[in-house]
């Protein structure tokens, strides 16, 4: 009897403990990805410092320890990051030619984005670069009188960023459908051969970053030469510009950054990076560099200090108090202190909604005498 009268109670309605223990579990799991997901903001920090890959560790194991380590990023993020040194300047190019273009200084302007499109192949250019460059051929061949150099820079154009359109609404309709037909009778080749980029992990093609995998397919001009890059976390960048017959007749051999064992090796790179060979040993490039200073031939006090050395050392010795403590900076410290209060917030929220949750789940079960307000006569 006891049995169908509390069916019948909860028929359309669960015992609100077990909903109760439900947000209390997703309110745990939150919990446990705070932290986490703090963690892997940092990994892509300032801070941290490029490692490079020893030619006998496994990747694997450098990918995951750099996955949740805090003070190290991998090579080739490192490379990628310095390939934005240069925007500053290419962007004040850029502008000063739009300038010139909309000012009716069409020579200067000339000039200018011509400067522009040279730099083509002097770097892996970033996406915000490229599309500088890339806009500079269009521009340039809109504004040249020359029939046979305005198809030319549209020709290079779309080899240098066959993943690129003109602007709609920047280029008139004659410019786009001349564009459009010359896109269509591109004659494409395709990079394909896995087996000859399998040593690498990533190629940059005219700026454009591609993952090597199996099913990799790139497409390049058969006229048009190429700037590519192929990348590693253990061995040297390899640069050059070539064209696609060039590219499948060279073989690539990976020249590695770091030989040898965690007991003996040679690092290669320049500068000297810290280098991972196993969770449990990883050769700091401090380090490095002192073995690598200790091993030089080096001079006699008498010849490496000069009297003003000495005179200024010996000022400091009696001027600066001998410190037990190294110097630290206070910009990390506030950092995790600011990271700290934004993860209290976090979780004084979480527990808010739940408990708020609890309230509004426990009053349906409370019990009230039914009235004509709800559906039944008195």
């Amino acid at each position: 009897m006891y049995s169908k009268i509390f069916n019948k109670k909860y028929k359309s309605k669960p015992p609100y403990f077990m909903v109760i223990l439900q947000v209390l579990l997703v309110i745990h799991i939150n919990f446990l990805t705070i932290p986490y997901s703090l963690a892997a903001k940092k990994n892509i920090g300032e801070n941290t410092k490029p490692l490079i890959l020893a030619n006998s560790a496994l990747e694997e194991n450098y990918q995951s320890f750099l996955h949740f380590s805090q003070s190290y990023h991998s090579f080739i993020n490192e490379y990628l990051k310095n390939q934005q040194l240069n925007t500053k300047v290419l962007k004040n190019q850029f502008k000063t030619a739009q300038d010139f273009y909309f000012q009716g200084k069409m020579e200067l302007a000339k000039k200018q984005f011509t400067t522009i499109v040279k730099q083509k192949w002097n770097n892996d250019w970033t996406a915000q670069q490229k599309n500088w460059i890339y806009f500079s051929f269009l521009r340039l061949s809109q504004i040249t009188n020359n029939l046979y150099k305005k198809q030319t820079l549209l020709k290079e154009a779309i080899a240098f960023a066959p993943e690129k359109k003109p602007n709609p609404k920047v280029f008139d309709p004659p410019f786009l459908k001349k564009y459009k037909k010359l896109y269509a009778n591109t004659n494409w080749f395709y990079i394909t051969d896995y087996l000859k980029l399998q040593k690498y992990e990533k190629i940059i093609i005219n700026g454009k970053v591609f993952t090597i995998n199996p099913n990799i397919k790139i497409p390049i001009t058969a006229s048009q030469p190429f700037r590519v890059s192929l990348l590693s976390n253990k061995s040297a960048i390899y640069s050059t510009v070539m064209n696609y017959v060039s590219f499948s007749s060279k073989d690539f051999i990976p020249i590695p950054l770091v030989t040898g064992t965690c007991e003996n090796f040679k690092n290669y790179s320049k500068p000297l990076y810290s280098i991972f060979f196993t969770n449990t040993c990883i050769k700091n490039s401090q380090k490095l560099a002192a073995n690598f200073a200790t091993n030089s031939v080096t001079k006699t006090k008498a010849e490496a200090k000069t009297k003003t050395e000495a005179k200024a050392e010996t000022e400091a010795k009696t001027k600066t108090p001998l410190s037990l403590f190294l110097k630290q900076s206070l910009a990390p410290l506030k950092k995790k202190k600011e990271e700290f209060k934004t993860t209290k917030k976090q979780m004084w929220f979480l527990m808010a909604v739940a408990a708020i949750a609890s309230v509004f789940i426990a009053s349906q079960f409370i019990q009230k005498p039914r009235t004509h307000k709800e559906g039944f006569d008195d």
